[in-house]
């Protein structure tokens, strides 16, 4: 057993997300149950012994994701409902009731309650299973279970079976997960060196939407070709990007080309979001420094409410042609000051270099940046490709963030941290940058700043 850190306000923020999202809510480190008889043996006592057998060989990194890298199994709710269950399970006789199905030092778990909401007197019980450490053993189940009821033959359980939890399941190992438990028995934590995580420049902050932009593009380029144009068409009204060759000579009104151009300008805006969002307000890298060597190195870097993008730095000719047109010009005094281009084509997306760094979310939306560096040697900071990263944040937004990172490594074993990054609370936000590019642009800017970087007034 163990003394878990979790106390009635943090059972009952789960409890809340599973009202709201039901099954919809099991991770690796959570799985939920209407209802489980854990008062005498049988399948409900089954269930909870595959659950913490898996939990206890699912791979450190993983589980470091949910709770601490505890796992919980909750019984008594489900979407909309938390009926609870019957009082009378105790800690000791759950214990005794389990104690067959694991073949050596049972994995550390508690048993906490909470009362239930729907029906007085009863309660919500959650069964924790402490996270998995460097050295521990294959928890290999001890005790074969088949039930009675062929409709939950997946709940069988086999006498020296090894069961893992990932995703949102516990199933049977495969030979990588025995592998990857073989190597997690074997580790030691004996010598951990000092490592530090950071980035090289502060995180940048993006505010819900970028509409304003979009509606303030539209409107710029509308007031631009009306003034182009008189109240009846006198010649042809061509709609960017294409028009089938027997629709070009056709003379269209005003308001219907602008109708299609507005179409346009809404269909390819994310394109041009995506634009700015990768390449407004300068890279950043995730920097490591340790102070031993380490060969094969693998670092997970978990950031809440962030996202990033592979940086590619925007210049004023990516903006021209990222940002949709309402109409294309047939002439070339046609809007020439604002639109100098004669098409358009959104910028291609940029492939990520294949490199030793990989972007992903998990189920929490939290931002994994998992980093593979060849090894790690003292005084020589290995630095990332790259990247955008933006905190999702209203106004005004954090200064800093904390994140988690944990690294394992050939002959080292696991070893995690935390470290705390700060925010570039002082630039614009992203889309406080795209307003201020579509404003430079309406000024009908013809040449660069005065700078190497003609986006320095918008992004920086």
């Amino acid at each position: 057993m163990s003394t878990t850190a979790f106390g009635e306000r943090a059972l009952n923020e789960i409890v809340e997300d599973i009202l709201a999202r039901g099954d919809a809510a099991e991770s690796a480190g959570l799985e939920v149950k209407s209802e489980l008889d854990l008062t005498k043996r049988g399948l409900g006592i089954a269930k909870a012994a595959k659950f913490i057998l898996g939990a206890a060989n699912r791979d450190i990194a993983v589980a470091q994701q949910f709770y601490g890298g505890r796992a919980i199994m909750v019984i008594g709710v489900a979407k909309d409902q938390a009926p609870g269950v019957a009082p009378g399970v105790e800690p000791h006789q759950l214990g005794d009731r389990l104690r067959g199905y694991f073949a050596d030092a049972e994995p550390p778990w508690d048993l906490l309650r909470i009362p239930a909401r729907d029906i007085p007197g009863n309660e919500i019980l959650f069964l924790i299973v402490e996270p998995p450490q460097p050295g521990d053993p294959i928890r290999v189940c001890s005790k074969d279970f088949q039930p009675a009821d062929s409709a939950d033959r997946k709940h069988a359980l086999v006498d020296g079976g090894i069961y893992v939890r990932d995703k949102s399941q516990t199933r049977t190992a495969n030979s990588a997960d025995i592998k990857r438990l073989a190597n997690r028995a074997a580790a030691t934590t004996t010598a951990e060196p000092t490592i530090d995580v950071s980035t090289t420049r502060p995180l940048l902050v993006t505010d819900e939407s970028a509409d304003d932009g979009r509606e303030r593009w539209i409107e710029i380029q509308e007031v631009a070709y009306r003034r182009t144009r008189p109240a009846k068409p006198r010649k042809r009204e061509v709609y960017a990007p294409y028009v089938p060759p027997s629709d070009k000579h056709r003379y269209r009104p005003i308001d219907d080309v602008i109708a299609d151009g507005i179409d346009n300008v809404n269909q390819n805006w994310p394109d041009a979001l995506d634009y700015f969002t990768q390449g407004l307000g300068g890279g950043n890298s995730v920097t490591i420094e340790v102070s031993e060597f380490i060969k094969s190195p693998e670092l997970i870097l978990t950031i809440p409410d962030a996202q990033a993008y592979w940086y590619e730095e925007a210049t004023a000719d990516g903006i021209k042609k990222a940002l949709p047109l309402l109409v294309v010009p047939d002439e070339d005094d046609l809007v020439a000051s604002l639109i100098r281009t004669t098409t358009y084509f959104p910028p291609a997306p940029s492939a990520p270099p294949e490199l030793d760094l990989e972007i992903d979310y998990n189920d929490d939306g939290a931002l994994i940046l998992t980093c593979t560096p060849p090894s790690l040697r003292p005084g020589t900071p290995w630095v990332s490709e790259e990247l955008a990263i933006y905190i999702e944040s209203t106004t005004p937004g954090p200064r800093e963030v904390d994140a988690t990172w944990t690294l394992t490594g050939e002959g080292l074993g696991f070893v995690q941290g935390t470290t705390t990054l700060s925010v570039h609370t002082e630039s614009p936000s992203l889309q406080e940058s795209v307003a201020n590019a579509i404003e430079i642009f309406a000024q009908g800017l013809d040449s660069d700043p005065g700078d190497d970087n003609p986006l320095t007034a918008i992004g920086e």
